[in-house]
């Protein structure tokens, strides 16, 4: 029995994320920024949304998937008080 189940998608589900990507943001990892994902997500979501189903279903998921580019921001005081930055998740 599996600890826990992702459920799957729906094609409105990726349109909606799609549609509330931020276009003042800078490109993923991926290089592709959130303007072009926006006006072209009609074109692709039912083939993401496959995609995705699909990675779901057989619990496999592209190394690419599992990268994450951790920023932390600065907030006041020492640069060199690591304590004085700010971020999501564990970033030391």
């Amino acid at each position: 029995m599996p600890l826990f189940t992702i459920p799957l998608i729906t094609v409105d589900y990726v349109k909606t994320s799609f549609s509330r990507l931020p276009l003042n943001k800078a490109a993923g990892l991926d290089g592709i920024n959130g303007f072009f994902l926006k006006i072209a997500s009609r074109a692709f979501s039912s083939s993401l949304t496959a995609l995705f189903n699909r990675s779901i279903s057989s619990s496999k998921f592209p190394g690419a998937w599992k990268v994450v580019k951790v920023s932390p921001l600065f907030e006041e005081g020492s640069l060199f008080d690591r304590t004085n930055f700010r971020c999501s998740g564990n970033c030391f």
